[in-house]
């Protein structure tokens, strides 16, 4: 049994949407098939050479014989009314038939996002009757037509929304490289805010690609940018525990009897201040007895008199040693003033 030799016509108008989620691309198309039934040709007829073929209504389309030639592979199609459907049937007198529908067809599409967003995209369309089965024709090789459409990614607005943004938040990061090592606090929240900001940025771009088991060109690139900024917060830490190390108090390191030797000399340590009513005079913190109190060189001093601590083993009565270390702790404060 001889088949029947289908001519297919396909013109893309225009590609609306290629989508990653669903791996689909959504063309709208012209599409034509050319046949020819011996049983429709009226050439022999008569006035059949006034016309040059046959125009009928979409009505018609049920009427005829039709290969059915349908996508087999597509997700959809659907064929435009607007407001009637857009079907075109002509007869031409030797019997060709020829019928174009315009239709929205959506195409199952290959994409690899190992290099996303400079990657290719490859639509395939797979053309072949549909409406006959094996049992009413024999077995073979029957034609099936493949169109195969190779699309290249326009990563200018990738460029736009995601490089330069990731790009400015790292080098915001690096700003805390130039700050004061003791600016701690400021430095920590640029890192902290740029990394935040960073992962932000990148979950809203996952969210508009597919759930994929390998690891996407983007992904790489978000990733080494979170790795430059983790690095960066990474060295404030170190240059914050070195810096504190350094400017350590050198107490820690003292002995028991250092520190209490260390604590007692700032106590009574010397200081000196201007009066504003007078001429200048000293105020110094110092052990001393009543008696070196009389002496003119204490005059303008304020002095403290440091008790003896009373030795082990002492017999006095609780009340009469308070009362001895009472009378013996006294502080005096002479202000300065005009001498006589």
């Amino acid at each position: 049994m001889k088949g029947v030799d289908v001519d297919v016509e396909l013109l893309i108008q225009r590609v609306s949407e290629i989508s990653e989620i669903q791996s689909a691309s959504t063309m709208h198309i012209l599409f034509s098939q050319i046949w020819h039934d011996p049983g429709l040709s009226f050439e022999h007829e008569e006035g059949a050479h006034c016309l040059t073929n046959l125009s009928l209504s979409h009505r018609m389309v049920d009427n005829i014989w039709l290969p059915n030639v349908c996508i087999v592979n597509s997700k959809g199609s659907v064929i435009h009314k607007s407001p009637t459907p857009n079907i075109f049937l002509a007869i031409f007198p030797n019997g060709t038939v020829w019928m174009n529908y315009r239709i929205v067809v959506e195409s199952p599409c290959e994409m690899d996002f190992s290099f996303f967003p400079m990657d290719r995209v490859m639509c395939t369309t797979i053309f072949e009757s549909y409406s006959f089965n094996v049992g009413k024709y024999p077995a073979g090789v029957w034609d099936q037509l493949n169109i195969k459409l190779f699309f290249r990614r326009s990563y200018g607005f990738y460029i736009l929304q995601i490089y330069l943004p990731t790009y400015c938040m790292v080098l915001i990061s690096w700003i805390s490289f130039w700050l004061d090592r003791k600016s701690l606090p400021a430095r920590v929240t640029l890192g902290v805010s740029s990394l935040m900001a960073l992962t932000l940025q990148y979950s809203n771009v996952a969210r508009s690609l597919p759930k994929v088991s390998y690891v996407k060109g983007l992904d790489l690139f978000m990733f080494g940018c979170v790795g430059y900024i983790f690095l960066s917060i990474v060295e404030l830490a170190v240059v914050g525990t070195l810096e504190n190390k350094r400017t350590r108090p050198h107490e820690d390191f003292m002995t028991e009897d250092e520190i209490k030797k260390n604590v007692f000399q700032r106590t009574f340590s010397s200081k000196s201040f201007r009066s504003g009513y007078g001429p200048p005079r000293g105020c110094e913190s110092n052990c001393g007895s009543p008696e070196e109190w009389q002496k003119p060189s204490w005059n303008d001093r304020t002095y403290v008199e440091c008790p003896e601590p009373k030795p082990p083993g002492s017999s006095s009565p609780p009340d009469l040693e308070a009362d001895a270390n009472n009378q013996r702790v006294a502080v005096a404060v002479r202000l300065a003033g005009p001498r006589h």
